[in-house]
This record gives structure tokens, C-alpha cells and sequence, in this order.
């Protein structure tokens, strides 16, 4: 059985970045950022993965989606970040955004799948050789996306 919420746990969260995360968060990274708004799944009772960010006025920022090692491969990433943006949209964002290392490529396909697009590039901004590429959704991509890709 696979279960979504949009809820944010910061221990759950917390201890599933130190499996996914060279530089985990901690629970405490979590806490403070409010408004906040997140996403979490669970697969057969298993905390599965999640997607975290803020949400204040019409722009919501997405900080962080993380799925455990073992469940990577399996669509978590894309119905958690789905969930997560669906909530961002229903709750009054107008647009998202967030930052990715140019070299996630596994990361960049996610987003793109789901109909981000890329607005700019700050070079070596995850350190020299890692581009950080700055990313948009609106509801209208979004919805385009999830018609054509029948989600």
C-alpha cells in the first residue's frame, strides 16, 4: 500500500537525509522554516520519501525531496514531489521554484518530467564544476505535464 501525506516530521525526514545526503539536514534544519509545507510517502508502512519547502504568498520554494537508496527507481520521487507541488498550488502558490546542481542528473529529470523549466544558471555555485541551475514551475506547466504525460 502506498500512502501520501502533506505533513512535515523532522525526525523522519531527518533520518532519511543522513541515508540519502553527503550533507544531511537535521531535525532541527527542518523546524524553523515556517510557513513550510511538505510531502511524505510511505510504501507497505516504510517512511519512503519526501519533498520539503516553504510556501509564502504566491511563490513557493522547494528545498529538499529525498527517497530511501533502497526504493529509488520505483515512481516515490515523482508522486511525492506531486503531492507536494499539488499542495503548494492548491494553497494559493502561483509558482515554484528551487536550485539543483547541474551535475544531479537523475534529480533534473524529475523536475522536467513534471514541467520545470530552467530560468538561469549561477556558475560554480555548489562548488567549482557544479553549476547551480535555478528552476520554475507554474500550475499551467504542470497541469500541461501530468495531460501529456498521463500521469
Amino acid at each position: 500500500m502506498i500512502e501520501v501525506k502533506t505533513v512535515i516530521d523532522a525526525e523522519s525526514f531527518a533520518a532519511l537525509e543522513s541515508r540519502c545526503f553527503d550533507q544531511p539536514w537535521t531535525a532541527s534544519d527542518f523546524k524553523p522554516r515556517i510557513p513550510y509545507v511538505g510531502a511524505a510517502l510511505w510504501v507497505d508502512q516504510v517512511f519512503t520519501a519526501y519533498a520539503y519547502g516553504t510556501l509564502i504568498g504566491e511563490e513557493a520554494e522547494l528545498f529538499r525531496v529525498a527517497c530511501h537508496p533502497d526504493r529509488r527507481g520505483k515512481g516515490h520521487g515523482l508522486r511525492v514531489l506531486l503531492a507536494f507541488q499539488v499542495d503548494c498550488f492548491e494553497n494559493g502558490a502561483r509558482r515554484l521554484f528551487l536550485e539543483v546542481d547541474a551535475n544531479n542528473l537523475a534529480a533534473l529529470a524529475l523536475y522536467r518530467k513534471l514541467g520545470w523549466q530552467q530560468t538561469s544558471r549561477r556558475k560554480d555555485y555548489f562548488g567549482l564544476g557544479n553549476d547551480g541551475l535555478n528552476m520554475a514551475l507554474t500550475p499551467e506547466a504542470l497541469r500541461s505535464e501530468l495531460k501529456r504525460g498521463g500521469y
